[in-house]
């Protein structure tokens, strides 16, 4: 009953994440797209565990197929999850695979029934096999590929608190988790091995945590996806003097300025002081965190004063001051802009992450 109404969930879930209009909408389709096929493919399992597979014999085994979408789906979103680009192209290519098999097989299956002699007889034959294999070969690809991309993009903001890094984090360690029990399971069942549990409900559970906690953090937080559209950063500063070399040179000497210097402590900081600091006009400064960091100039400088603040409460500072008054030493200028910029970047507010701090 339990696996039932999760799996009725998992599809609410999906519609919710699809439909979410709050952040990259490609995004939210991806990852409602996902929670999605996650669901078709625990259909069967629900059935089963409340005996009723018997009633709808041509949906057993369709699980399978259905499967095959969640590796390329996955590698999709997290190369969406960890782009700076709006505006960068889906490689559906990687979705050809499974649906030319699905295309060619399911019809068969779902009209026929004899798909399920192929997919459930007791003993594996060579056929089985291959196909199993083939199958794990072929999500193993794209869960590597994706905790590669997740690693490259964690080294690339080593240090940085954001929605966005606190998500890569989750998503790597759930990949890498199931990277190492899956297979495992697939290999005990597939020697035919004793095995104190059912090795397809183990599975399932582990997949509903996963997508459970991915589609939560995903409703959470919408501003993951909150970027630079880059086709309009082009055309607005398309007659800046500015070369790709100045750019680079300017864009380390600003990440300097604020991580040596620490000028974003000043609570009256603008737009103008940079430039004066760098000796060029606070448009190609604007230009600069808008090309090179993602960020307009108030997000680019209340990320540093978040940091600021997210470093002194995990040494325990709010012990003996109280929140506000770390906030305003790490630049902010009020308990309304602390709590606003916190919670955009962190998700939480300054309370809720010293509650978390206890835990």
């Amino acid at each position: 009953m339990l696996l039932s109404i999760t799996t009725i969930q998992g599809f609410l879930l999906s519609g919710l994440l699809y439909f979410n209009k709050r952040g990259d909408k490609v995004a939210n389709h991806l990852i409602g797209l996902l929670v999605f096929f996650f669901s078709a493919m625990l259909v069967e399992e629900a059935l089963e565990a409340v005996n009723y597979h018997d009633a709808i014999p041509k949906i057993t085994g369709s699980g399978f197929f259905i499967e095959l979408f969640l590796g390329p789906l996955t590698y999709i979103y997290i190369k969406r999850l960890t782009s700076n680009s709006k505006n960068q192209p889906l490689s559906k290519c990687h979705l050809v695979i499974p649906i030319l098999i699905n295309i060619a097989y399911l019809p068969y299956h779902l009209f026929t029934g004899e798909g399920n002699h192929f997919l459930l007889s007791d003993k594996f034959s060579s056929l089985q096999i291959l196909s199993i294999s083939a199958k794990g070969v072929f999500q193993l690809v794209y869960q590597v590929s994706s905790v590669i991309l997740l690693s490259a993009y964690l080294k690339q903001n080593n240090g940085k608190e954001s929605p966005r890094r606190q998500m890569v984090v989750w998503m790597r360690n759930i990949l890498l988790t199931v990277l190492i029990l899956i297979p495992v399971i697939v290999l005990l069942a597939l020697s035919g091995a004793k095995i104190p549990f059912d090795s397809d409900f183990l599975t399932s559970v582990i997949m509903i945590l996963s997508i459970y906690t991915i589609g939560y953090m995903a409703l959470k937080n919408p501003v993951v996806f909150t970027r630079i559209d880059e086709k309009v950063v082009g055309e607005k500063y398309k007659t800046s003097s500015l070369s790709e070399a100045d750019k680079v040179d300017y864009t380390k000497q600003l990440i300097q300025l604020m991580e040596v210097h620490e000028i974003y402590l000043d609570q009256e900081l603008k737009l103008e002081d940079l430039g004066e600091k760098l000796n060029i006009d606070k448009r190609e400064i604007s230009q600069l965190l808008n090309e090179h960091v993602g960020m307009s100039f108030y997000d680019f400088v209340n990320s540093y004063r978040v940091e600021q603040v997210i470093k002194r409460l995990k040494r325990g500072d709010h012990k003996t001051e109280n929140i506000l008054t770390i906030g305003l030493e790490s630049g902010f200028n009020s308990k309304a802009t602390l709590n606003r910029a916190f919670k955009k970047i962190t998700g939480s507010s300054p309370k809720e992450f010293c509650d978390q701090l206890k835990k």
